[in-house]
């Protein structure tokens, strides 16, 4: 039936995520949203399972078929996955664990491209799109979350970041950004047991453009939440604008994009 299928330990961006991922910078990610999928599983032990799931595509070129599995081994959660992800064949391993009263994770997924060369096809003959992350709670309440990302279906140079929007890994949603190297950081402290204060900073460090922003989550009662965001970005300008390239050449990532904010209100029922 219709059901979310989620895989991946990393918080902030997990590779091993691969039917729906959020985006890196998704305001809402309480709910995942379904797909039309068949999906069996087989648990064993205290925490080991083993995944069988087939993900309807529109058509039956779209379609994937992921074989999936988890174990712990003296502490550490190891993660596996293989398959065909929308035709191409794909493999990926992962682990999460505590260190010294901090969070480790890694994931790593290698992809075989598809349609390389050709309009809407991968860029790439092989990529490899891979993450760890960090997680700290310090004794003043602050929470801190750390990763490092590399995005293998990105590029090297600004200038080809348009042919990376164009790519299917960006119009098919596997990812969402257009370099290869990326710190993340998303710190988050309650100020009071109804009002948190969250931030995400998320940098290109290749043109060293960067998305930064601030948000006030307030409870307002059980069933309603809202949360107040501003984005600041900052980055090299375009050179020149032209509405038929999606990024403009000799720009940086974040560089074009205009300051925003907003609001998002929650009912719960």
């Amino acid at each position: 039936g219709r059901q979310a299928i989620g895989f991946g330990r990393i918080s902030l961006f997990s590779p091993l995520d691969i039917i729906a991922p959020f985006p890196p910078d998704a305001l809402d990610t309480d709910i995942r949203p379904g797909v039309d999928a068949l999906r069996a599983s087989r648990y064993f032990g205290m925490a080991g399972q083993v995944s069988a799931a087939m993900v309807l595509g529109r058509t039956e070129e779209q379609n994937s078929y992921v074989l999936y599995g988890e174990n712990n081994w003296a502490g550490i959660d190891v993660l596996a996955i293989t398959g065909r992800l929308r035709r191409r064949p794909m493999v990926g391993l992962g682990f999460a664990t505590q260190l010294a009263g901090m969070g480790v994770k890694g994931e790593a997924v290698r992809y075989e491209g598809q349609g390389v060369g050709q309009p809407g096809g991968d860029l790439h003959e092989h990529f490899t799109i891979a993450g760890v992350e960090l997680d700290y709670r310090f004794d003043n309440g602050l929470i801190l979350f750390v990763q490092y990302l590399y995005n293998g279906a990105g590029v090297d140079h600004p200038e080809q970041y348009g042919q990376v929007a164009a790519s299917a890994p960006l119009q098919e949603g596997l990812s969402y950004l257009l370099g290869r190297h990326y710190l993340l950081l998303a710190p988050s402290y309650e100020l009071h047991p109804l009002v948190t204060v969250n931030g995400l900073w998320l940098w290109n460090l290749q043109d060293h453009s960067y998305l930064f922003r601030p948000l006030l989550h307030i409870s307002l009662s059980d069933n309603w939440t809202l949360d107040l965001f501003w984005n600041m970005t900052q980055g090299k300008k375009p050179a020149e604008l032209d509405p038929a390239v999606p990024i403009p050449a000799s720009s940086s990532e974040f560089g074009a994009t205009s300051n925003s904010g907003g609001l998002l209100l929650k009912y719960f029922f």
